[in-house]
């Protein structure tokens, strides 16, 4: 006991600035949470060597700079509720043999590519309760032996392809309490291993079926509170899940036919807590060959058929407590074991009629609530509501569901223009080009493709067996788009508009025509994001047009705003500011290209001329040269003429001797150059 005491020191919660200044090397676990250490005085720990477990938690540390001496037998590290911001490149790499990193509860939004470099002994990382935004896969490069990776209460809004792709020993991923809303088909590409995936508590409005397929090897899936509306057809299909996770679904409503299917491992299954889910139908459960718990309690459920049962032949644990049930003979297999059910209530207390009012408060275990009659007259679920007020160019979801002994049929009554002479349109009727918008499917939901304004009025849905007969009506009442188109100018044959109000979730079209004859077709224009105004030319002038502001919906154009506009007449039209800006801008832009042009051909002209004078030179100065060497050899026979050739014909050879001896004799300095 006593060289345990030495070798675990604990000074949490003493407003400690230093660490204590008597630690030995000998010490192998430091406990300092609760204090007011910062980051200059990290370097306090570098003597201890051989500690394996070391608690900063609730600190004042701002930075990891301190880590800078090896800490080569650490194994733990406790970072939780401290100031920091950022991890910066291999801020741990003075711990090779770290097992388990918390930097839980800091203000982390992103970290640097290596951040986590050389610690390939980590098993749990927590980053939990941060600021992350976005994840790096290069951040997860070297954590190859990783099994836990907590990523819980950060800022996180989509999941990326192979996000996680370097975990490939990943075993559990928290990623409960983010801002998810979007997961990337290949979000968890690269985690063979995982077994335990947690999505509780994000903004989710469908199951990311895609990407879960990835997961062979998944076992525990939390989907919880999540913003589904509905569990769709084959959401889970296939999946090696054991246990599922579906509680506290606020927007749930609904369960749909062979949500799950082919789930050959799952035993366990959890929707409590959905306080709208008010109907499960009775194929929801195909091929579960293990499920034997089923909880469905505090939900709004009205009743559960018998096929559910049948459908799950290993169950043997049912919750169903706190539910709205109504006690008719659709829920006589709910009532007692002897119905041939092995199942047992495990809220046997709470599980309770809420009506007929004869049987409002009987517990189902009350042996008076067995019915003789196997008969039943339809009921409705009430899955819509009684008003709706969508805006023009809207999706509308109308769910109608019933149920009955023998199984109800569903048929929906729709208002004129559809139903003038009364006529029902069954489930899974052929639409007609008219009305093409309009879709009932297979198991009785009505939805109403872009909402148009001939859509408003009352819609009831019909339930009907051999026994009696049920509706649920609602009225529709279609709010008009804000948007609108403006008449910006007009010409005699050029109409300039714009619009304002537009919803860049939908794809809108300028449409206009000639106002007579009416039957004349309509010009169509796509509105662009990037348009702000559109031209339409060539029109007549004096005539009128009615340009129109549409909805895009496959091949409709639903119209939303609508006006008419006069072009001007020849005789009266002027130009218009905007005509004349452009012919102005036209004409400037033709001068320029023509200035441009003639320059170029002035330089090529120039050009040309400076090589063809070059050239007659050249041809010049070789024939002058060429005249001058030869008048050179034809003179070359003549006399040259010199001062004693020219003396020589004037004086005979007495005269110039004595020229030449009077010369001989005159002074030097009377010599003239």
């Amino acid at each position: 006991m006593s060289q345990l005491i030495r070798r675990t020191v604990d000074c949490t919660g003493h407003g400690l600035r230093l660490l204590p200044s008597n630690l030995t090397t000998g010490l192998q676990m430091l406990i300092f949470a609760s204090n007011r250490l910062d980051e200059d005085h990290i370097v306090d720990l570098d003597q201890l060597v051989n500690m394996t477990e070391l608690d900063l938690s609730s600190n004042h540390l701002y930075s990891l700079s301190g880590f800078c001496r090896p800490l080569p037998q650490l194994k733990h590290l406790a970072l939780m509720n401290n100031q920091l911001d950022y991890v910066d490149n291999r801020t741990f790499w003075t711990m090779p043999n770290l097992e388990y990193l918390s930097l839980s509860g800091n203000k982390i939004e992103i970290m640097h590519a290596n951040a986590f470099s050389d610690m390939r002994n980590l098993h749990t990382l927590d980053l939990s309760s941060n600021q992350i935004y976005t994840l790096d896969s290069k951040w997860f490069r070297d954590l190859v032996s990783a099994r836990r990776l907590i990523l819980s209460n950060n800022n996180l809004h989509t999941l990326r392809d192979s996000g996680f792709s370097f975990l490939r020993d990943l075993r559990q991923l928290d990623l409960s309490r983010n801002q998810i809303n979007h997961v990337y088909k290949g979000a968890f590409l690269g985690l063979p291993h995982l077994e335990d995936l947690s999505l509780y508590s994000n903004h989710l409005k469908s199951v990311p079926r895609e990407a879960l397929l990835q997961l062979r090897q998944i076992s525990l899936l939390d989907l919880g509170q999540n913003h589904m509306t509905r569990i769709l057809p084959g959401d889970f299909e296939n999946s090696s899940v054991a246990i599922l996770k579906l509680n506290d679904m606020l927007l749930l409503r609904m369960i749909e036919r062979k949500a799950f299917h082919n789930l050959p491992a799952l035993v366990r299954l959890e929707m409590s807590n959905c306080h709208r889910l008010q109907y499960i139908d009775r194929s929801s459960f195909h091929a579960l060959p293990k499920l034997h718990s089923l909880f469905l309690h505090h939900n709004n459920l009205s009743t559960l058929e018998g096929e559910i049962a049948l459908s799950l032949p290993s169950l043997s644990s049912l919750s169903i407590g706190d539910n709205p049930f109504v006690c008719d003979c659709v829920a006589n297999w709910l009532f007692t074991k002897s119905a041939g059910h092995n199942i047992t209530l495990e809220d046997a207390a709470s599980a309770a009629c809420s009506s007929p009012p004869e049987r409002k408060g009987a517990l189902f275990s009350d042996p008076s609530l067995l019915s003789t009659n196997d008969n039943c007259p339809p009921r409705l679920i009430g899955l819509f509501d009684r008003t709706y007020d969508p805006v023009l160019g809207d999706t509308l979801r109308l769910d109608c569901r019933a149920v009955g002994i023998p199984t109800p049929q569903t048929d929906w009554l729709l208002p004129a223009p559809y139903a003038t002479d009364g006529v029902r349109v069954v489930k899974a009727r052929a639409m007609s080009p008219m009305t093409d918008h309009r879709e009932v499917e297979e198991t009785g939901s009505l939805v109403i493709h872009y909402v148009q304004g001939i859509d408003h009025g009352d819609y009831t849905c019909l339930a009907s067996n051999t026994r009696g007969r049920s509706e649920r009506k609602t009225t529709i009442r279609v709010k008009n788009m804000r948007a609108n188109v403006i008449i910006m100018h007009v010409t005699s044959s050029e109409v300039t508009m714009t619009w304002k109000s537009i919803r860049y979730d939908h794809e809108y079209q300028i449409l206009y025509r000639a106002a007579k004859p009416r039957n004349t077709t309509y010009q169509t224009i796509d509105i662009k994001p990037y348009m702000r105004t559109y031209t339409a030319s060539e029109l007549r002038p004096s005539s009128t047009y009615e340009v129109c502001i549409a909805v895009k919906h496959k091949q409709l154009s639903i119209r939303i705003n609508c006006t008419s506009v006069v072009t001007k007449g020849d005789a009266v039209s002027p130009i218009g500011v905007l005509s004349l800006r452009r012919y102005v801008i036209g004409g400037v832009i033709g001068l320029l290209i023509v200035t441009l042009c003639a320059a170029c051909a002035i330089t090529y002209l120039v050009k040309k001329y400076n090589q063809r004078r070059k050239a007659q030179e050249e041809i010049f100065s070789d024939n002058l040269s060429h005249l001058f060497l030869a008048s050179m050899d034809s003179m070359s026979d003549i006399t040259p003429i010199t001062f004693e050739n020219r003396a020589a014909e004037i004086f005979d050879d007495d005269d110039l001797e004595e020229i030449r001896s009077t010369a001989s004799m005159a002074p030097i300095s009377s010599m003239r150059c």
